[in-house]
């Protein structure tokens, strides 16, 4: 397949993006953009390990300071967006206003409610509308080799985060290991006394969302002769099976799923890149006979077993479970909407939050169903449209990422498949979700932008 340019560009993509910068300008920044660029792309790298070390710095390091070390990547986006904003890469689309109009209607809808208390309200606009920018401003900054340096981070952090998990998992939970955020209580308990480990987040949810980045890296190394070491890519492979049997979680294999679950897309509007697939499943399979043979893999499954069973007699079988559980979700805005009697202020934005409740939300609620928080927090209207901006940012992307899947770009769709699910109804009121969803947003609007044709990137 001959191509006359070095990225694989489709037709009309740039306006797709949102007149994001043509993969060459980027590439070839004018002198004055350049060190702009330069500057927030490394801002970018800060946040993105802040993202994977802010837990092990409030529940380990610094735990006295763990409520300000909540905040600790806020004001790194800020800075992002006013280096962006001076230089004029700050994207100035409708998604981005629509999201801004929502978050400065939802202060007077508060007052109404009877819901407002200012500490509450701002983290709620923050939770809703502070980081969400960045999945537009990091394509302008990043190119597609930038993200494959990115997930070469990740796969270099995996036997760090692996070691963190499986000691947790061989802990007691009132071990040091399983402390929570603040360094006093512990983490939740999964099944046979054990916890669900954290690795270095504040909470489960960072290892579940962090491992399936780490699969959708992987899974493109091989598919992509000479994007990543192979022996990076098998120790990342490896990695992720000990983390994944000994987490505790089931949401940490479901995650997976979703990654995996991608090469659907890519038979649909791909067939030929189960071609590349081979070494990929060789690898898995061999990797799997060799862990299965060490007795952290055996005990770990023994665990993750009693936890599926137990779950079961609760909710039935686990994929049962899982759609009915998504099923709630899509179900909430429709019953919701009728059962709060046609609330048009709801109890005020962030009364729906932990963070929110402990900042004295004066009518606060708290549940695991996020669609249910939009509507509860702003009402019927508002909070409503919380909820089709989250879907549409979704739709938007997987459009995307099938284009890319056209002109032979695999990445995008497998990162869309780890963040998909964040963006679309994880609580992003934790910090650590709200990171993901950015992170994994802007690096999925990046790799579609632009992908070298071959080139080495290690």
């Amino acid at each position: 397949m001959k191509h006359k340019s070095a990225y694989m560009q489709p037709t009309n993509l740039k306006n797709l993006v949102e007149r994001t910068p043509s993969p060459q300008t980027m590439a070839r920044p004018t002198l004055q953009a350049a060190p702009k660029i330069l500057a927030i792309r490394r801002w970018i790298w800060i946040y993105f390990m802040m993202l994977m070390f802010e837990g092990a710095l409030r529940k380990w390091i610094l735990p006295q300071y763990s409520m300000g070390l909540l905040l600790i990547r806020d004001p790194i986006a800020l800075w992002i967006y006013y280096t962006a904003y001076n230089s004029g890469l700050f994207p100035n689309n409708d998604r981005i206003r629509f999201l801004f109009n929502l978050g400065i209607i939802s202060l007077p809808l508060a007052i109404l409610g009877g819901g407002f208390s200012i500490g509450t309200t701002l983290y709620g606009i923050r939770a809703n509308c502070l980081h969400f920018p960045l999945i537009f401003i990091i394509p302008r900054v990043l190119t597609y080799t930038d993200v494959i340096k990115i997930g070469r981070a990740v796969m270099f952090l995996a036997p760090l985060m692996t070691f963190v998990v499986i000691n947790q998992f061989q802990a007691t939970p009132d071990d040091d290991w399983n402390v929570a955020a603040g360094g006093t209580g512990t983490q939740l308990e999964t099944s046979g006394g054990k916890v669900r480990a954290s690795g270095t987040f504040s909470f489960v949810s960072g290892i579940v969302f962090y491992y399936a980045l780490l699969i959708a890296f992987v899974i493109i190394g091989f598919l992509r002769a000479k994007t990543y070491w192979k022996w990076l890519l098998w120790i990342g492979t490896g990695c992720a099976v000990l983390a994944i049997v000994t987490s505790g979680s089931r949401a940490v294999v479901a995650a997976v799923i979703h990654v995996l679950a991608c090469f659907v897309f890519l038979a649909t509007f791909n067939p030929r890149a189960f071609g590349s697939a081979f070494g990929l499943i060789v690898s898995l399979t061999i990797v799997v006979i060799i862990i299965s043979k060490t007795p952290i893999y055996i005990e770990g499954v023994s665990f993750l077993k009693m936890r599926f069973d137990e779950a079961s007699n609760v909710e039935g079988d686990a994929v049962s479970a899982y759609f009915q559980r998504n099923r709630q979700i899509i179900l909430s805005p429709f019953r919701d909407t009728i059962n709060s009697k046609l609330d048009l202020f709801g109890r005020g934005i962030g009364s729906g939050t932990q963070a929110g409740i402990a900042l004295g939300a004066p009518k606060g609620f708290f549940g695991e169903n996020e669609w249910q928080r939009h509507i509860m927090e702003s009402g019927i209207i508002v909070g409503n449209l919380f909820i089709i901006w989250r879907v549409s940012l979704a739709i938007f992307l997987l459009r995307l990422c099938i284009h890319a899947i056209k002109m032979e770009n695999y990445l995008p769709i497998f990162i869309w498949g780890a963040c998909s699910h964040i963006i679309l109804w994880m609580p992003i009121g934790q910090p650590t979700t709200m990171g993901f969803a950015a992170l994994g947003g802007g690096l999925c609007l990046a790799a579609i932008r632009s992908q070298p044709i071959v080139r080495n990137h290690r």
